[in-house]
């Protein structure tokens, strides 16, 4: 049986990071094929950028302010055994991956790649591993609804390294038909096609499969919310009452917890029981919106706000409405909540669709080459070490005069040799997570034309936050 690598987030205590995984596994499973998650996690940071201090020094001193006036977040936590089961239970993973040394080893055993669905693309917190960046056969690379998240990429430098590994994709689709057309415009192909989000491939009949009983008397409405928004939430407890339902209010879970909590957490496989069974759905969740129609329930969407500048990640689930020509469920006043979804006209469309996703993925698996071997270009040196600079860092650091300037462009590890960064054997010092800088093609271009500017542009910025740094821990 061919083996099946599958890069996607998992282990993370969300709903939606469980379903998509467990779902896009299934359907490569459903292939034929063995599938394996790549045990690696999302990295925290945003790999590194030139920072600008005035905006540093400013978001330092509201960070201070918030922290003096601003009473203490109550942010809600799972225990452990909440998703724990569920992710032990229903993967199989590779041995886990941080270094260029580890993810080398999987170029050898793993017949293709593929790598989706959720925001994994996401430019905001962009990760070449997310990218299959580590895997020398291009025609072995598959994406499958990957999300940008974004309606445009700001970042110019985060553009253009997607924009090299997007291109090297033997087969490619997006979750979202805004995210289609970014692609296309950033790698000039048109062969980028537009599929579901995995979690809507799999009918009611399998998700009821992996359902837990959830206890509650009389009919409910479910209210789930990512977000905390106080007043959308108290809208949904008024309009169940409204409907003499329930309230089943659960916790939120990506930001400040809701005081109008009133059940206790649940396991991936209760909250696909408490869907199920609702008779009405209130919900800023993109899947739990997802398996609200694929269980047929009636249910209303809000927008879910994260931050104060009134950032929203509602598009995919309009995209999602539109699609399937799905009239209600959005929220736009009191009289959204008396809107009802035809859900025989949403099967036949879904039903279709569905088809077309299937297809996409079962042709780019069909076309995987055969077994050959490639290996990565990986560091011969089997100690720990501060990394090899590149020849172009080493001539231009002989033009500083400044001794201390000097030192402190050494420590920063800007301009290293390719395969230094992610090594095992490389001791970081400023670079965090052992990535390349965003900006270190730049930086060699400046060095290669020996511009008298590269200090100024590159490491002076790194030096007053050093030394603010030590001034603040004095």
């Amino acid at each position: 049986m061919k083996k099946i690598a599958l890069m996607t987030w998992h282990h993370a205590e969300n709903y939606g990071t469980a379903y998509q995984a467990y779902a896009l596994k299934t359907l490569i499973e459903q292939q034929g094929y063995k599938v394996d998650l790549i045990d690696y996690h999302r990295l925290n940071s945003a790999p590194m950028n030139v920072p600008d201090i005035s905006a540093v020094i400013s978001s330092k001193f509201i960070s201070l302010c918030r922290n003096i006036f601003q009473k203490k977040r109550r942010v809600f936590e799972f225990r452990k055994e909440t998703f724990g089961s569920f992710y032990t239970n229903k993967f199989a993973y590779t041995k886990e991956c941080h270094y260029n040394q580890d993810f080398a080893e999987l170029n050898n055993l793993y017949d293709g790649f593929v790598c989706g669905s959720d925001q994994i693309w996401g430019p905001n917190w962009y990760d070449g591993r997310f990218f299959l960046d580590f895997v020398i056969n291009a025609r072995k690379l598959i994406s499958y609804a990957p999300s940008l998240g974004v309606s445009k990429i700001a970042d110019r430098e985060v553009a253009r390294q997607m924009a090299y590994q997007i291109s090297r994709f033997a087969s490619l689709s997006i979750r979202e038909r805004t995210g289609c057309e970014i692609v296309r415009n950033l790698i000039g192909r048109k062969d980028v096609y537009n599929v579901f989000d995995p979690v809507i491939m799999l009918d009611s009949e399998h998700w009821q499969k992996l359902e837990e009983p959830f206890v509650t008397e009389g009919k409910y409405a479910l209210i789930f919310f990512l977000a905390n928004n106080q007043k959308n939430i108290k809208i949904s407890i008024e309009a169940a009452n409204a409907k003499r339902l329930k309230p089943i209010v659960l916790h939120c879970t990506q930001t400040e917890d809701t005081s109008f909590a009133n059940t206790d957490e649940l396991t991936p496989e209760q909250m696909l029981f408490c869907i199920h069974n609702a008779e009405f759905v209130f919900t800023d969740s993109f899947h739990v919106a997802v398996l609200s129609i694929i269980f047929h329930r009636q249910l209303i969407t809000f927008q879910k706000q994260l931050g104060g500048n009134g950032n929203t990640q509602y598009k995919r689930i309009t995209d999602l409405f539109e699609r399937l020509q799905i009239t209600g469920g959005i929220y736009r006043g009191v009289d959204s909540f008396n809107q009802h979804i035809d859900y025989s006209k949403v099967d036949t469309i879904l039903n279709k669709q569905r088809g077309e996703s299937l297809a996409y993925l079962a042709s780019a698996l069909d076309r995987l080459p055969g077994y050959s071997e490639n290996r990565m270009e990986l560091c011969d040196i089997s100690t720990p070490c501060k990394g090899i600079h590149t020849d172009l860092f080493n001539h231009y650091l002989l033009t500083v005069r400044c001794k201390k300037y000097r030192e402190f462009m050494i420590t920063c590890q800007f301009s290293l040799v390719p395969k230094c960064y992610r090594c095992k054997n490389l001791q970081y010092t400023i670079l965090q997570n052992g990535r390349q800088p965003l900006f270190y093609s730049k930086l060699l271009e400046d060095l290669q034309i020996q511009d008298k500017h590269v200090f100024a542009k590159y490491y002076r910025p790194f030096y007053i936050l050093h030394k603010l740094k030590k001034i603040a821990h004095l």
